[in-house]
């Protein structure tokens, strides 16, 4: 549930086929650090990478193991993402932003 995600530092997420993962957005709107296989919209909710990271969706259970120790012992990055990728997800994918957006493009 949204609340568990709310209580995470980072999430995972793994799919070998997604449109656009809604469940990334509502973890970047909780503060998590994004990790996710390298789905179509994995570029754009990571903002390129600056709010987690992509890794190819061939990668192992090594490959994934070593990610998240690399990442558990830069604990400044996960603390200084929370706010940042909070900002970012509420001024790129709040219902009302994306309105506007749309708003913007038909007027």
């Amino acid at each position: 549930s949204f609340w568990k995600i709310c209580r995470s530092k980072n999430i995972l997420s793994y799919f070998k086929y997604e449109g656009f993962c809604i469940s990334l957005v509502e973890a970047a709107s909780a503060g998590c650090f994004l990790i996710t296989s390298s789905v179509i919209s994995a570029i754009d909710v990571t903002s390129n990478e600056k709010y987690g990271r992509i890794f190819p969706i061939e990668s192992n259970a090594h490959q994934l193991a070593e990610m998240f120790s690399s990442l558990a012992s830069k604990e400044e990055i996960m603390q200084s993402n929370c706010h940042n990728v909070q900002q970012y997800a509420h001024e790129n994918y709040k219902w009302e932003m994306i309105v506007a957006k749309i708003e913007q493009l038909i007027v």
